[in-house]
């Protein structure tokens, strides 16, 4: 899956962003908000791991693309989508 606006792309992760994932997650700013108060390599990858794990599914309901700068290409984050039977089609 990939998305793009102006300035953004919006991509599935692979396996190699967890070295990004990890510099954000370690940031204080990022922390504030979370419980834990530091992030190792292991936790990253494993964070990165699930959304590959995602990327799978069949049908694919989850998605957690990564949000990327296109004049930098620097990864800055991630979002999430979760799509149920419940909720109506929609055409992107």
């Amino acid at each position: 899956m990939k998305l793009e606006t102006e300035r953004l792309i919006l991509r599935d992760f692979v396996a190699d962003d967890w070295q990004r994932v990890l510099e954000y997650q370690s940031d204080p700013l990022y922390l504030r908000y979370y419980e834990w108060t530091e992030r190792t390599p292991e936790a990253a990858q494993e964070f990165v791991g699930w959304f590959l794990d995602h990327q799978q599914q069949e049908p694919r309901i989850k998605f957690q693309p990564t949000v990327v700068l296109k004049s930098s290409n620097q990864r800055s984050g991630t979002t999430a989508s979760v799509w149920t039977k419940q909720m109506p089609s929609r055409q992107v």
